[in-house]
């Protein structure tokens, strides 16, 4: 009998080690299907967090992008409204200086903030007269480029011819005038009437 009882003793460990062992198994298993569960609802959440992240910064951008040219829109709206009338410069004919009739027309330019291009256009349509004829004497690039225009002197100098009656004293200031100031950095004796 006793060896009946150990047998049985037996049987019933070894059936309990299988349990276990089937337990611990299924533990194994349990534990691999949740951790695989847990990675799937990861990735699901990180690609469904991707999706509304991409979507927010397309509608953020879009939103951005409409304020942006509603303010650079109302900033116009507000510029033209603020801005004073623009003025026109005054018209030059010949019979002022040029340089100050030049400073004037910086001063409008800049009150303006007139570019290379606004400037010429503004300067050559101001010419009237025998200034206007300086405009003959320069290449159609010249005519557009404000620095060429507003180099007037030496265009004044090529064309400058003694009026009838005109003194030749008269003549010989007004040339050795135009040559200081269309050639402003050469030198006196290249410039000076010799007396």
């Amino acid at each position: 009998m006793m060896g009946k009882i150990d047998t049985q003793a037996e049987q019933a460990r070894e059936t309990a080690r299988r349990a276990d062992q089937r337990a611990e198994e299924r533990i194994v298993e349990v534990r691999t299907a949740v951790q695989e569960g847990l990675h799937a609802v990861r990735l699901e959440a990180q690609r469904y967090t991707e999706e509304q992240c991409a979507a927010v910064k397309e509608e953020l951008q879009q939103a951005i992008e409409t304020a942006r040219r509603e303010t650079v829109t109302t900033m116009d709206v507000v510029r033209r409204e603020d801005q004073p009338s623009r003025r026109k410069p005054s018209k030059f004919d010949g019979k002022v200086a040029w340089e100050a009739y030049l400073t004037q027309f910086e001063l409008l330019a800049n009150a303006q903030a007139w570019d290379e291009d606004e400037c010429a256009l503004q300067l050559v349509s101001s010419l009237r007269g025998a200034a206007l004829e300086v405009l003959a004497h320069l290449t159609p690039v010249q005519r557009t480029s404000y620095t060429s225009v507003a180099e007037v002197y030496r265009a004044r100098l090529k064309a400058r011819v003694r009026a009838v009656g005109e003194p030749l004293s008269q003549l010989a200031q007004d040339l050795e005038t135009l040559v200081c100031r269309a050639y402003p950095a050469a030198a006196e004796d290249m410039v000076s009437v010799g007396t």
